[in-house]
């Protein structure tokens, strides 16, 4: 039954949690607990493996401030959650209250994907749900399981859909381990993350164990040196990408793009491009 409770923090484990700890809250947190008391209670769900112990599903910061100060017991919300339903619960606490990386929001978006597939089905490709449309064959399951996690999501952390998407975009093109190497160091910027992986494999590596050291490195700027005409760069540089500049084309960030476009194109099926040229004409 969902209802409010005193629980003893003893009684309550954290390990499971996708974020621990964040240091610079705990002062904050427990002045607020010390002069207000606890305004939204933590939400726990009940240990099934233990009973009579629970499980802490949203309010990290706020049972690490009353261990602090050194209460016994604290007000919570107790909910029957399942272990699906409450991973996420605790990525979308993360999402809207916890000030991420750009590294660590892709890695809770690409969860987040994960487990919305889990619970409601996994969505058909966009290209051929799209397909479908354009050639009459329109199937609603398919497009609403698609758009429903963009727009869940976004509604959820107030960030349009299209920043949803290319988010997971990012998460997808990176992978969890290097995001979650990256995290935190002179990487974990957008449009880093966004040129890392446009450099070659072993590029990729170096920037990051150098970034992991500490040390301040730029895939923006090893893509730029990459992609200068040899004459220009004055080394021997790889390939040029042939990106032509234009009226509709400004700035890193629009190079970028393109750049990731015409990777994502080269990578594609030969149906998916299909799908996709299908899609843009459905759509023009």
């Amino acid at each position: 039954m969902d209802a409010f409770r005193l629980v003893p923090l003893a009684d309550i484990s954290t390990a499971h949690r996708h974020r621990g700890v964040v240091d610079e809250f705990t002062p904050v947190m427990v002045e607020s607990m010390s002069t207000l008391g606890v305004i939204q209670p933590p939400a726990v769900r009940p240990d099934a493996r233990n009973p009579g112990k629970f499980l802490l599903v949203a309010g990290m910061q706020r049972v690490n401030a009353a261990r602090v100060r050194g209460v016994d017991t604290i007000l919570c919300r107790v909910v029957p959650l399942s272990d699906l339903e409450a991973e996420l619960w605790d990525i979308d606490e993360n999402l809207v209250r916890a000030a991420l990386s750009p590294a660590e929001e892709a890695i809770l978006l690409s969860r987040r994907r994960g487990l919305h597939e889990q619970m409601y089905g996994k969505s058909k490709a966009r290209g051929a749900a799209a397909a479908n449309v354009a050639m009459g064959r329109n199937n609603a399951t398919a497009k609403l399981a698609v758009a429903s996690f963009s727009a869940d999501t976004a509604k959820r952390t107030g960030k349009s859909e299209r920043a949803i998407q290319r988010i997971v975009q990012r998460a997808t093109q990176n992978g969890h381990i290097n995001l979650a190497r990256v995290a935190g160091t002179s990487l974990d910027h957008g449009a880093e993350l966004d040129a890392l992986p446009l450099l070659p494999p072993a590029t990729q590596e170096n920037l990051i164990q150098q970034a992991t050291a500490g040390a301040e490195v730029s895939a923006v700027q090893a893509w730029k040196e990459s992609n200068e005409p040899a004459g220009e760069a004055g080394t021997d540089a790889a390939p040029h990408l042939e990106l032509q500049s234009s009226d509709a084309i400004e700035g890193t960030d629009d190079l970028l793009g393109l750049a990731a476009l015409k990777l994502a194109w080269s990578d594609a099926s030969t149906s998916a491009r299909e799908a996709f040229l299908l899609w843009i004409k459905s759509n023009s």
